[in-house]
């Protein structure tokens, strides 16, 4: 009998958790509740599903397996939230409170995200945790990916208003409505692909059919976004995958990820250019690239400067 109620509560941890990291990673990537305020709908989202994964921290993990305790991420964001009030106490900051109110609880969830995950590492579950957390993110990445293809073909209307055109066509940006979030979202979960439920005794998974249908699924709508950043993480994780394939065992089908992704975008090129999707043409790519890294150099010079007047109280919130 006690075997029975143990074996039940093991599940509904595990239904929990699932749950939280859905909410956590997958709610914070989809629809716009408001259209006037999506992003902080977004992170509002994000951060009930940190609260649920906190109360299944706090009342799953066994007893005294584990305590509370800071890294050094989490050190430096408490140092930066004291900073943030103290800049608003002192009227630094001249931003309204629920700004305030946003910017500050970016670092607590830091803060409590660290604090959760070092329990679950002391209480010895940490693969488990690694596991439902890559699951999490891989079907985040996959329903970004869909909003794009739906953008792509022109079929965005059919969630409509969650999913509507998007503000920097013909480049998509899915429901989170910005091609670079969405391009690191999906390249996170083409990594999650590769290390996500190995067979037993395995370090990374082998590519099997449904994975590589995934990978292609979100490389095309990789290319859907025009993102550099994107493109670079892809190349920058193909060479991290190189440094570490002999001691995890990867096969080279996902040490070749750039490979592919140069495919998808020649693949992407073409349809584009024979009208069969909606997408930014590799000449007005390099076009907006050449514009946008003007204004970025402009910014940067901006930025110095700021720095040059105020160097160590800041200007705050702008």
């Amino acid at each position: 009998m006690n075997t029975l109620n143990t074996d039940a509560k093991s599940a509904n941890l595990v239904n929990l958790l699932f749950l939280s990291l859905l909410v956590l990673f997958v709610g914070a990537a989809i629809p716009y509740l408001d259209p006037v305020t999506p992003r902080i709908n977004s992170d509002l989202l994000a951060f009930a599903g940190l609260g649920l994964f906190g109360l299944v921290t706090c009342f799953g993990l066994p007893p005294n397996s584990s305590h509370l305790s800071l890294n050094s991420l989490g050190i430096l964001s408490g140092v930066w939230l004291l900073w943030a009030c103290i800049q608003y106490i002192a009227g630094i900051n001249a931003a309204s409170f629920s700004y305030f109110l946003v910017s500050i609880s970016y670092l607590a969830a830091v803060i409590l995200l660290g604090i959760c995950v070092s329990m679950w590492i002391q209480a010895g579950q940490g693969q488990k945790l690694a596991n439902w957390v890559m699951l999490a993110v891989l079907m985040a990445g996959l329903v970004q990916a869909l909003a794009i293809w739906l953008q792509m073909f022109q079929f965005n209307e059919i969630l409509s208003p969650w999913l509507g055109r998007s503000a920097s066509f013909p480049r998509h940006g899915g429901f989170l409505g910005q091609p670079n979030l969405c391009a690191t979202l999906m390249v996170s979960a083409i990594v999650c692909l590769v290390f996500v439920n190995p067979k037993e005794g395995e370090a990374s998974a082998s590519p099997e059919a449904w994975r590589l249908v995934a990978m292609a699924v979100m490389m095309l709508a990789i290319f859907a976004t025009s993102s550099r950043t994107g493109y670079l993480e892809v190349l920058l994780v193909s060479g991290l995958l190189f440094l570490v394939r002999k001691r995890l065992a990867i096969s080279w089908v996902w040490v070749a990820l750039f490979v592919w992704q140069l495919l998808a975008i020649a693949l992407g090129e073409v349809l584009a250019s024979f009208d069969f999707l909606s997408g930014q043409l590799l000449d007005d790519s390099r076009q907006a690239v050449e514009a946008s890294s003007n204004h970025r150099i402009r910014i940067l010079k901006d930025a110095w400067l700021l720095i040059q007047h105020h160097p160590l109280m800041g200007v705050g919130w702008r």
